[in-house]
């Protein structure tokens, strides 16, 4: 779905600020779904998912399972919500995996379809420091913090991936993420 904004400027603080209130706390999926519904975000039931998130929950879903049984790990259902946050049409994905005693949870926004990158810099001034990695190729961009956004987070990532990117089928996805994840026992 292509961005709402009617300018050039991407609302990255705005953005940024709204997947840190849904995404800081993360020690479980249950509770992060919880609390973002509890402030605003409508939880989309995978009947109900259309178009991109359609396409990449799907992918997301069957590469999870696979890689689980795989491994002989445990990872729940992907969790779709939606808002829109300073008129972009944004995404909170939630997953989890589970195995020999360790859960890790994620939470990621995605505004797919977005042609406006988020920098690095812009990363570290919301955060307060530098990237502990940059990858930085005209089909993707990825800049990753370890620990992440709060002490308690393994890592945060901004990633992009341009339209036409020949990753974007791989993925399915093209766009802005912002993605963050807990390692804690189950």
């Amino acid at each position: 779905m292509p961005a709402a904004a009617q300018d050039d400027t991407y609302p990255v603080t705005k953005v940024f600020e709204a997947f840190r209130d849904g995404c800081g706390s993360i020690e479980n999926q249950e509770a992060t779904s919880e609390r973002l519904i509890a402030s605003g975000w409508h939880k989309i039931e995978h009947e109900d998912l259309v178009g991109p998130l359609s396409e990449f929950v799907s992918h997301a879903n069957q590469l999870g399972q696979a890689a689980a049984a795989q491994e002989g790990a445990k990872v729940s259902e992907l969790e779709a919500f939606e808002n829109v946050v300073a008129g972009e049409n944004v995404y909170i994905v939630l997953d989890e995996v589970s195995a020999d005693g360790v859960r890790i949870s994620g939470c990621q926004l995605y505004d797919f379809g977005e042609t406006r990158l988020i920098a690095p810099t812009m990363g570290e001034q919301l955060l307060g420091r530098e990237p502990d990695s940059v990858l930085d190729r005209p089909e993707i961009q990825r800049s990753e913090w370890t620990p992440g956004i709060l002490p308690e987070h393994d890592s945060f990532k901004l990633f992009f991936v341009p339209p036409n990117s020949p990753v974007t089928e791989a993925l399915k996805f093209s766009g802005l993420a912002l993605m963050s994840d807990t390692v804690g026992a189950e």
